[in-house]
């Protein structure tokens, strides 16, 4: 589905922009954020063939009319720095303008409908002073690209286009962000640029260089894809003469951008909604793994009127550092640890009968049953803890241990990059009848028992039970491959499963039952 959804981004891209470069490393920077062959390739046949349809039917030219470039001077330099720092500037300005008015609609008390006409009224009423914002403003660029637009019209423009596109996509227009994206820079450019030609014509280029430099450095600001941003501006224009400002100027917007800013026009909207595209394949191992398949039995609980002189006995002999306590009927009142313990140690005799336990408890270190480890590891890294209470129905049910959540997590990385070789590894040659991994471990394929059929892998519950993984599993019928397959996936006859864990639990589960056999 990632690889799909990166697929339709370079497709839309280069179709549009005749920029087939430059749609494929959109894709990758923004969407996959990886060069893999089996994930790049498809990306790459995609936006070539939008590309080659979108020139069969409306032509192969671009899509904008360039000037020619030529860097006149070392002195220009300076300017497109300057350029840089202002695009960046440009693109945080965009973005939060954009979701300070997303924020701003919805907390209307309008209904749905009503939002986007008010919007459009908006966007309206203020395109009658400055017409240039209305569609995707692609004739503007054009006028900029050939010096056909005012000092003062392209700086009040460059606000103009933030206003409008906020407006339109805050009250739940339809619309994008790269156009406009264009557009800014263009405007932005020329605005600066035309400063520095009027006062060293002789020494500077014209507003249009800038223009087109300009386009560049506030997309790549506004996405944080500079790569992206750099390739089209050279497909666009056909001329390595532009790459040496264009590269300067797209690198230290997205440098200003990212330090000031740390998402994208893109990421952003995907933050607010809780998923973390650039981070989140690491935090999501944690977010998707749940407390309850990591409950420890292993704890020291006291009763809440413990008297502290029986704790003390006890907590000190214990290999334990944290401690639970709960009240008689098993409701938990709090935790507290060895460093608590220091503050009394020395006047045990003389605390003992006004201490108790619960005198000793932390409230508001603890997980819920359903939680998962993502919110345990947030709990670890707040608190110097090294167990966590988990509780159902206030109950206190077990711990979590933080080496544990660490051991689950290195596992899991261990798992999916296993599976990635497999996939990849398939794609080629059969599969080995057994990988040996070190330390007794290995992946072996086995054919799914009888008892397996029709049960989905949450019943069958084989990492609680036998303490293996399933990597894969590769389906006859229909043909298909399921790498790291989620609980609900069912299992079917004929199925072949890949697994991993070690070889004496593979063994456990091979002679299960009559009529299994594995390669």
């Amino acid at each position: 589905m990632r690889t799909l959804v990166a697929a339709g981004a370079a497709a839309g891209i280069g179709g549009t922009f005749s920029a087939p470069i430059a749609g494929a490393l959109f894709a990758v920077e923004i969407l996959l954020g990886e060069f893999g062959v089996f994930s790049f390739s498809p990306i790459i046949i995609a936006s070539v063939i939008s590309t080659l349809t979108s020139r069969l039917i409306i032509g192969d030219f671009s899509a904008f009319t360039v000037p020619k470039y030529t860097l006149i001077s070392i002195w220009e330099i300076g300017p497109y720095v300057l350029l840089g720092i202002i695009s960046g500037l440009v693109a945080i300005i965009f973005i939060k303008s954009l979701y300070f008015l997303e924020d701003r609609f919805d907390n209307l008390r309008l209904h749905p409908l009503l939002k986007p006409i008010l919007g459009g009224l908006l966007i309206g009423a203020f395109g009658l002073g400055f017409p240039h914002i209305f569609g995707v403003g692609y004739d503007s660029i054009d006028a900029c690209l050939q010096n056909q637009v005012g000092l003062w019209i392209a700086f009040l423009l460059v606000f103009s286009k933030i206003l409008g596109t906020s407006l339109t996509l805050g009250s739940g227009g339809s619309g994008g962000v790269f156009a406009p994206s264009l557009f800014m820079g263009a405007m932005t450019g020329n605005f600066i640029g035309s400063i520095f030609h009027r006062y060293f014509p002789s020494s500077i280029s014209s507003p249009g260089a800038f223009s087109l430099v300009g386009m560049g450095a506030v997309v790549a600001a506004a996405t944080h894809a500079p790569i992206t941003a750099i390739v089209i501006i050279f497909e666009l224009t056909n001329d390595y003469k532009i790459i040496l400002p264009l590269m300067l100027s797209s690198i230290i917007a997205s440098f200003m951008t990212v330090g000031l800013h740390k998402e994208s026009i893109y990421t952003m909207k995907l933050k607010r909604r809780g998923i973390l595209l650039k981070e989140g394949r690491e935090v999501n191992i944690l977010r998707s793994l749940q407390v309850k398949d990591f409950v420890s039995p292993d704890f020291l609980k006291f009763l809440n009127t413990e008297r502290v002189g029986n704790i003390i006995d006890q907590a000190l002999g214990s290999k334990h550092y944290s401690f639970q306590i709960v009240d008689p009927q098993d409701n938990y009142v709090g935790c507290f640890s060895l460093d608590h313990l220091k503050k009394v140690v020395l006047q045990k005799d003389l605390l003992d009968t006004l201490i108790i336990a619960e005198d000793l408890a932390v409230s508001g270190i603890q997980l819920n049953y359903e939680d998962n480890l993502e919110q345990a590891m947030e709990i670890f890294g707040r608190e110097d803890v090294a167990e966590i209470p988990v509780l159902k129905d206030k109950k206190l049910v077990g711990v979590v241990k933080r080496q544990d959540v660490i051991e689950a997590y290195n596992h899991e990385i261990s798992k999916r990059e296993a599976t990635s070789g497999l996939v990849q590894k398939l794609k080629f040659t059969h599969l080995t009848k057994t990988v040996d991994i070190g330390k007794g471990y290995r992946i072996m394929e086995i054919n799914a028992l009888p008892s397996f059929w029709e049960k989905n892998l949450k019943e069958l519950n084989l990492k609680a039970i036998y303490k293996i993984d399933i990597l894969l599993i590769k389906r006859i019928y229909p043909p298909q491959t399921i790498p790291l397959p989620s609980s609900d996936e069912v299992i079917k006859k004929g199925d072949l499963l890949v697994v991993a864990g070690h070889s004496k639990n593979i063994e456990k589960l091979i002679k299960k039952g009559p009529g299994s056999s594995h390669k």
